[in-house]
């Protein structure tokens, strides 16, 4: 092979790499995190009935989390809207997730529980579950999260 074609087959090889690398960039939904096996993922909370406290979003990667609310994949504290509050969490790896939250409406950072341990303050899950007389499981909670799946809903009790 002649040293002129060797250098074409170079060009052509660098021009596909760029190539991928523009289409992978450029394309609307898709940005080079999600190619990359991430993405931003949308929770939407909904029948938010005050704006007072936030509202504490527990993000879990397995049932371990889930239920011990030790090493939660990732935390976050939304200020919230009265009827609907939204939030990005930006670079999540794709995969099963469940989301357990609270309003702590009044900032002690806990969920207030009455006789029984019911709820005093609002609360909600991911796939909003039936509650019963527990936490909904794992399982009744937990989406795939992946490349063009949609908002995760929340709605507030």
């Amino acid at each position: 092979m002649d040293l002129r074609r060797k250098k074409d087959l170079v060009k052509k090889a660098i021009t596909a790499v760029i190539f991928t690398f523009v289409m992978l960039t450029a394309q609307g939904s898709t940005s080079f995190s999600e190619a990359a096996g991430s993405g931003d993922l949308t929770v939407i909370f909904e029948d938010i009935r005050t704006e007072k406290g936030q509202i504490v979003l527990a993000l879990c990667s397995d049932a371990d989390q889930y239920y011990s609310d030790k090493d939660i994949f990732r935390t976050e504290k939304i200020q919230p809207v009265i009827g609907r509050t939204r939030v990005i969490l930006k670079d999540i790896p794709y995969g099963k997730y469940a989301i357990k939250s609270y309003h702590d409406v009044n900032l002690n950072n806990k969920l207030d529980k009455g006789l029984f341990g019911i709820p005093r303050e609002p609360f909600g899950f991911s796939n909003n579950p039936e509650i019963r007389r527990k936490m909904p499981s794992y399982e009744e909670s937990a989406f795939t999260f992946e490349p063009g799946s949609g908002d995760v809903t929340i709605r507030m009790r």
